[in-house]
């Protein structure tokens, strides 16, 4: 074999091994995209489904009148992350890893602050009671 087919086949593997790393690194990080996306939609979907709980929960204590009660528990973390509810007027807010989430809720009268755990949810003519 001659000194000038040794370089050439020398030559084209380097190019076929560096084609194929750039192959394997272009992989890679299509699948750490596809990840943090699925990651996204989970944590879009655990907070639709948290806020959707507790407007529910709060509109049939309203539409269910005076002296009805309920209990409402709120999980620890979502996704693994920690986050807050806040009521403001007739919105409900979650703040969950920097995002923010809101729905309406029907009661325009809510007094208390929703915390993790168990909640009580009281209607005392028409203003909705967080105990």
């Amino acid at each position: 074999m001659s000194l000038q087919h040794r370089s050439q086949v020398s030559m084209e593997l380097v190019l076929f091994l560096f084609f194929l790393s750039a192959l394997s690194f272009s992989f890679m990080l299509y699948i750490y995209h596809y990840e943090a996306s699925l990651r996204s939609m989970n944590m879009d979907m655990e907070a639709n489904n948290l806020l959707e709980l507790v407007v529910g929960r709060l509109d049939s204590v309203l539409l269910e009148g005076d002296g009805f009660s309920t209990r409402l528990n709120l999980p620890e973390n979502l996704s693994g992350s920690d986050y807050e509810l806040r009521i403001f007027g007739d919105l409900i807010w979650l703040n969950l890893s920097g995002r923010t989430y809101s729905k309406k809720i029907l009661a325009k009268q809510v007094s208390g602050t929703l915390k993790k755990g168990e909640n009580w949810l009281v209607n005392e003519n028409g203003t909705i009671i967080i105990k």
